[in-house]
Order: C-alpha cells, then structure tokens, then sequence
C-alpha cells in the first residue's frame, strides 16, 4: 500500500523535511509500529495533548499557554540567533517559534516514535515551508545544522518540555553545553 494514499498528512510533511534531510525520512518511513503505549488526553484547557508510556508529554493544563511563555522567557528573539527546540510533543512550542520567532528553529526530536505520531496527525505543512526552520532527530543532525547556520556573535538558544529534559536528561544537557 502507498504512504501517499494511507497518511496524506504524514507524507505532507515528509516531502517538506527531505528537502533538508532526508536520511530522517527514510528513517520514518522504515519505522514498522510504535512500540510503546499511547493515549490521547484532554489538556485542562481543552486542548489534545498524548502520553508516551504512560508519561505525558505536552503541558496537562494548557499546552498552548506553556508554550507562549516558553518563547518569551527567551527574550532574544533576534534573526541571527538560533533556536533549538527540544522535543516535539503535540508541537505547541513548535507551532509558537514559528510565528514568533525571527531567527532559525531547529526541532530536535530524540525519539523517533513520537516524531512520526506527529507528523501522521498534525499538518506542520505550514511551518515546514518556512526557510529558518529544520527538523533532526540525532545530535549528529542537529550539530549539522547549527554548523550550517553558526557564525561568529550568533547566540544558540535552547528550551524544552519538562517530559524531555526529565526523559532524554543526558541529551538535553549535552544540547545546554553546546
């Protein structure tokens, strides 16, 4: 059966990372099944929100809010710098660097699961065709893409969801030390 004709939002948002990326493509296609449980939940405010094995990964109350005050604490929103946004979740944060954001975004994603789940079922069409943002789902990527983009007085900023920084800690700080 095609990918096209079975997952048109996952193969949407596809065609838009190979562009850049295209080992984590087939990286997405190639993974089978999602090993571990997911259940989708209602965020207090309403808002859908999932749990990974049995851990929720986007904010449980508002998901929407978390992430608006996720891009002002940075308080540096300037086209030179970079973003690194650790985690995918739903793409609440995501989706908030996007509009707001005037520098470059890189998504890093270390657990390809979670990666496909969302591209299947949120159309990031939108935020993908934009120029100044990437997706990775290795430190090796991500190092690849800041080296692409890094010069000299470039600030590099960094923020994610408490499920990241709690589950992928040793990643996370490696990002912080970068």
């Amino acid at each position: 059966m095609d990918i096209k004709t079975i997952l048109p939002i996952l193969e949407k948002n596809l065609d838009l990372i190979k562009i850049y990326n295209s080992k984590l493509v087939e990286k997405i296609i190639n993974l089978q099944e999602i090993t571990k449980p997911v259940e989708f939940l209602e965020a207090k405010s309403g808002d859908p929100v999932f749990s990974y094995d049995g851990m929720i990964i986007d904010d449980e109350i508002d998901p929407i809010d978390t992430a608006y005050q996720m891009f002002y604490k940075l308080n540096d929103n300037d086209e030179d710098n970079i973003y690194v946004i650790f985690g995918m979740g739903l793409g609440y944060v995501f989706k908030r660097f996007v509009q707001s954001c005037k520098g470059k975004i890189i998504l890093f994603e270390p657990n390809i699961e979670i990666l496909r789940l969302t591209l299947e079922l949120v159309d990031f069409s939108e935020e993908l065709t934009r120029n100044n943002v990437y997706v990775a789902n290795s430190t090796k990527e991500m190092s690849e893409l800041i080296s692409m983009h890094f010069t000299y007085g470039i600030k590099i900023h960094s923020c994610a969801l408490d499920f990241y920084q709690k589950t992928y800690s040793n990643i996370y700080q490696d990002i912080i030390r970068e």
